[in-house]
């Protein structure tokens, strides 16, 4: 189970925070939670530039620290312009 948001502060800018619980297959008295904080900057409408830092906690007392990066980006047309 997750929960998640995201709030914009300017016009292409974005912070977000999402929250995860989960219990394992196997054996669900074992829980995994962790949390994440997203920056994402918007410089057309056609891509958009995300850095997230994720903690992790493991059932089994391992703790995990991530710093992820992504571009994404599209190509070819849209609504606005037939072609």
């Amino acid at each position: 189970m997750y929960a998640s948001g995201d709030y914009q502060f300017a016009r292409r800018w974005f912070f977000g925070g999402r929250y995860d619980y989960s219990q394992r297959a196997r054996d669900d008295r074992q829980l995994d939670r962790g949390a994440a904080a997203t920056l994402t900057y918007w410089p057309s409408e056609f891509s958009q530039i995300r850095g997230e830092y994720r903690f992790t906690r493991y059932a089994e007392g391992i703790n995990a620290n991530e710093l992820l990066m992504q571009v994404q980006f599209s190509l070819g047309a849209h609504g606005a312009h037939p072609f």
